[in-house]
């Protein structure tokens, strides 16, 4: 089940940097920005998970300097009820 928060994201990465969250939820940023896994599971499966949230991506755009853009679409799950 979907929670009503979907969220785009965007995540920008750079050989040998940090990776950076572009997103209005700055609870999502902290969290997303503080997962070393993040980027290298977006680039490899195309979605990931952090924490209670999902992501998947949409889109990839490559520039120089080997810099990377995910488009991505981000949402909190909730546990089927039991």
């Amino acid at each position: 089940m979907i929670e009503e928060t979907i969220e785009p994201v965007s995540i920008i990465c750079a050989p040998g940097s940090q990776t950076w969250v572009l997103s209005q939820n700055a609870n999502m940023v902290q969290i997303f920005e503080n997962a070393e896994h993040l980027a290298g599971e977006i680039e490899k499966n195309g979605r990931a998970t952090c924490g209670e949230f999902s992501i998947v991506r949409h889109s990839t755009k490559h520039f120089a300097l080997n810099r990377i853009l995910h488009e991505c679409i981000a949402f909190k799950t909730i546990p089927p009820s039991r």
